[in-house]
């Protein structure tokens, strides 16, 4: 089969729009954007030189033809600036808000309060973003040469020497540029945030004399002198003062990005790394011939002494110098192998041996013997800032050894702060340099882990104890958010610390159930009459199944929990592969990924009888043991780093009673969710879940596998959809499976076929007063129940898989989705992975017929009219094709 490779050479840019003149950041914006972005800029200069040659220049008087643009506008930068571009800014903003712009508005503080219309018009934009920004500084000798923060950095390095003159109480809002681009890109950049108005300045320092004091922190040579002039005055408005006037005109606390910036303290290292040269060079001094000769012998000596006390300093500095990029290059290859420990040993000695090399170091890379190799310094420089990297990110990693006893508070924040800096600043230097200690540090997983950070705080039980119900899932007994319930644990967190964690096998609790509640169909036909505990799983989607589990454990126990995380047995065997074999004494088993299951099975299913404490006392010495690898720094990074990836296979999901923290769980996939978040317009979304149940009380899903083919076919403006479900039951046991299939609302069944034999479909009873009734006889024909849920159209049936034997499952639908007629159709596939299952064969064979032409399609091959891909799932994946009507 020929490959077929229908990817566009380049695809076009998106377009980003630059509105203003006068800030500073302007042309430092375009040239950041103008690598990934196609950059225009409304701007009455015909031509500025520190803008890139490839920026698009639109001039004033034509931008309020701007929302005539047929082109769509992706995302915005618009400085406030004066009272011209009120001429054309309403047009400009009427073309954003079209085009759902992410927009950053930007407004200087010390003239917000002219556009608080233009900000109250435009606040209720879900894509506008609005920026207080403060005075702007640089290192840089012509940058912003009107910024007062820069003028008294430099003075103070320069001299040495301040002196208070009556204004030392004057407001602030100092802002280095690195950091205000980097606060820009965060906002502008990254994940929707709820947030829509941040201050573009630091907290701290906010008056000239906290400045003052934080230089002398870093300048210890500093003299402050005290001039007598009465009352320091104070002019403009401070902090307070300035959010209380946001407050009052437009009705919101912006908020400080200070934990994703370096800060005004770490910043000043750029000026006192720059090249000084002294106002007053030293004048020739002309020595007299006869004290020279006098001299002579001496100066030899001297000369002699001091060259080769120069030469054993430098070889000093070389061999110190060479043993921390060796020991550097050492803890970056120990932190990619999670040796954790011994990369903060090496780093920290790598620090302090560059730390003493640092003065001689940067002498030489500025040497005029270098002239010519211009890489020298910037390699230098970037070795520093790889180094200080990894010394932060093991400093933090020596802090998490301690976790078991908690951490407090401020040094959460800490960490978490250093975490952000970390993840900005590595993104920089992977971006510039393509630096293998970026690659070691930025990990795929850390953007959603980061995304945790905001609410990081509620969840480890910082402002009250978290009482968490753990769902313990045997998905060797499938069930639709994982596995069958067996034993259930009680976690409670406080400021960081695991103070308790109780495990009960459900069996105990469910005993304890007085009230009835009604169970799905196939639980009350096929199992028992109420709905327990342990089968409160058996709706897929595990937000509305976990509220269920809650409220049944509340009826069992009387105690409220504030949320539920299901981990399966999966999960468990991946962290012990991860953490190494775990030793019980009292069973005289030491346990690995490999040996796990068989054990749990053998020791708990096998020796189960009503009232035995077997199942609970297995799982808490099991569970203790992870609890003290928790003790050891590699084994608890080592974890933290694996929990992302258990959580996008879904082997492990959370639901928490307080919206803000499940909101950003579902957004980034944790939940478990059965919601479509793609945009409906200009796109066909169609939509595939299969979902099975073992209803047969066995673990026969031990030894199970499945392949999934899904065969769509377009006609006109119709779709018709094949899906070939195929399992394999390996095990002696027969695989008793209530299995549904979740498709777009309003698709309808055509047929289902099973090993080749069309099935006779009869509607499935669900009425309990009819099959709880005697002499009941099911109908003649495959039972389906067909229903709608989550918005979605449900196929649901029963099928038996005899021991050591294959089954394929075939249903057709007419798809309930309809093509548009536009010459260009983006068709996307959005496959929902079961909890619980292991990676699986999957693959989609588009058929587009005569009607239309493929365009773009990543990794497909062509077959006959066919785009097909192959691919191994294991998480839930959108698959993207782009045809052309011929």
């Amino acid at each position: 089969m020929p490959k077929f490779s229908i990817e566009t050479s380049e695809r076009e840019k998106p377009l980003l729009l630059l509105v203003g003149e006068k800030n500073p950041l302007i042309p430092l914006l375009a040239k950041e954007y103008s690598r990934d972005f196609k950059v225009a800029h409304i701007t009455n200069s015909p031509k500025n030189p520190n803008l890139p040659n490839d920026v698009y220049l639109i001039r004033p008087d034509t931008a309020p033809l701007i929302k005539n643009l047929e082109e769509k506008i992706e995302y915005a930068i618009v400085f406030l600036e004066d009272d011209s571009i009120r001429k054309y800014i309403e047009p400009v903003l009427e073309k954003l808000a079209i085009d759902e712009a992410k927009t950053a508005i930007i407004l200087n503080v010390e003239s917000q309060d002219k556009f608080f219309d233009v900000v109250l018009a435009a606040k209720n934009n879900l894509s506008f973003y609005f920026f207080f920004v403060g005075d702007i500084y640089s290192e840089a000798p012509n940058f912003n040469n009107a910024s007062e923060t820069k003028n008294l950095i430099d003075v103070t390095l320069r001299t040495k020497n301040i002196t208070f003159s009556g204004n030392d109480l004057k407001p602030i809002f100092p802002i280095y540029y690195k950091d205000a681009i980097m606060g820009i890109n965060h906002i502008l950049l990254g994940d929707l945030k709820k947030q829509k108005f941040y201050y573009l300045f630091y907290a701290h320092p906010q008056t000239y004399v906290s400045a003052i004091h934080i230089l002398e922190r870093i300048e210890p040579e500093l003299r402050i002198n005290y001039k007598d002039q009465g009352r320091a005055e104070r002019f403009g408005q401070d902090a307070p003062e300035l959010e209380s006037l946001i407050q009052s005109k437009i009705v919101v606390t912006p908020e400080y990005l200070d934990r994703y910036l370096a800060g005004f303290e770490r910043s000043i290292a750029s000026f006192q790394d720059r090249e000084q040269i002294p106002e007053d060079r030293p004048k020739i001094i002309h020595v007299p011939k006869k004290v020279f000769k006098a001299q002579k012998t001496k100066i030899n000596f001297v000369s002699q002494a001091t060259i080769i006390s120069v030469l054993f300093f430098l070889i000093i500095n070389f061999i110190l110098g060479a043993s921390s990029i060796f020991l550097f290059k050492n803890s970056v290859s120990d932190l990619k192998k999670g040796e954790y420990q011994n990369a903060a040993s090496q780093i920290n000695i790598a620090k302090t041996f560059l730390d003493f090399v640092a003065p001689v170091a940067t002498l030489i890379v500025r040497a005029p013997i270098l002239i010519g190799f211009t890489d020298a310094e910037k390699s230098y420089s970037t070795l520093m800032q790889a180094v200080n990297l990894v010394y932060i990110a093991s400093s933090d990693v020596s802090e998490i050894g301690n976790i078991t006893n908690g951490i407090a508070r401020a040094s959460f924040d800490e960490k978490l702060s250093d975490v952000f800096f970390l993840y900005f600043q590595g993104v920089k230097l992977a971006i510039e340099t393509k630096n293998e200690t970026a690659s070691a540090i930025l990990t795929p997983d850390l953007p959603k882990m980061l995304s945790l950070g905001s609410v990081a705080v509620q969840i480890f039980g910082y402002n009250k104890e978290k009482h968490y119900l753990l769902l313990f899932e045997n998905n060797g007994e499938l069930r639709p958010t994982g596995g069958f319930i067996g034993s259930v644990g009680n976690l409670y967190v406080k400021n960081g610390k695991i103070v308790k964690l109780e495990l009960q096998d459900v069996y105990e609790y469910d005993g304890q159930l007085k009230a009835h509640v009604e169970p799905y169909y196939i639980i009350r036909r096929y199992l028992q009459p109420h709905l327990y505990l342990r089968d409160s799983n058996f709706d897929p989607d595990f937000q509305k199944s976990a509220p269920t589990s809650a409220l049944i454990y509340n009826l069992e126990t009387g105690q409220k929990v504030d949320g539920v995380i299901a981990l399966n047995f999966e999960a468990v065997k991946q962290i012990i592969a991860e953490v190494g074999p775990i030793k019980l004494s009292s069973y005289n088993q030491t346990l690995n990924e490999h040996t796990i299951f068989d054990f749990l099975e053998k020791t708990i299913d096998n020796n189960f009888f009503p009232g035995s404490t077997q199942k609970k006392d297995v799982l808490q010495a099991l569970f203790n043991q992870l609890i003290l690898k928790l003790e050891d720094r590699n084994s608890a990074i080592k974890i933290a780093k694996l929990i992302p990836r258990l959580a996008d296979e879904k082997q492990i999901l959370f639901a928490f009673s307080e919206n803000s923290i499940q909101s950003i769980f579902n957004a980034i996939g944790f939940g478990g969710e059965y919601r479509d978040l793609r945009k409906s317009g200009g796109s066909v979304n169609d939509f595939l879940a299969i979902n099975e149940a073992n209803i047969g009380i066995n673990k026969a899903n031990i030894q199970v596998k499945r392949s999934t083919d899904y065969e769509p076919a377009l006609a006109g403006q119709k779709i018709s959809s094949h899906i070939i479900h195929k399992i394999n039951n390996g095990s002696d046991k027969e695989y008793k499976s209530y299995v549904r299939f979740f498709v777009p609302k309003g698709s309808n069944l055509t047929s289902i076929t099973i090993d080749g034999i069309k099935q006779k479909l009869v509607p499935a009873v669900t009425d309990y007063k009819v099959y709880e009734k005697k002499n009941f006889k099911p109908p003649d024909g495959l039972e389906v129940d067909t229903s709608v849920e989550n918005d979605l159209q449900v196929f649901g049936f029963i099928v038996t898989v005899l021991p050591k034997s294959n089954q394929v499952i075939e249903v057709e639908y007419a798809n309930g989705i309809s093509l548009p007629t536009d010459s260009t159709v983006n068709y996307s596939l959005l496959l929902i992975k079961q909890p619980g299952t292991l990676t699986f064969p999957f693959t989609l064979k588009l058929n587009y017929g005569k009607g239309f032409t493929p365009k773009v399609v990543e990794n497909a091959e062509l077959d006959e009219g066919n785009i097909v891909i192959n691919d191994d799932v294991s998480t839930d994946r959108e698959f993207k094709i782009e045809l052309t009507r011929r």
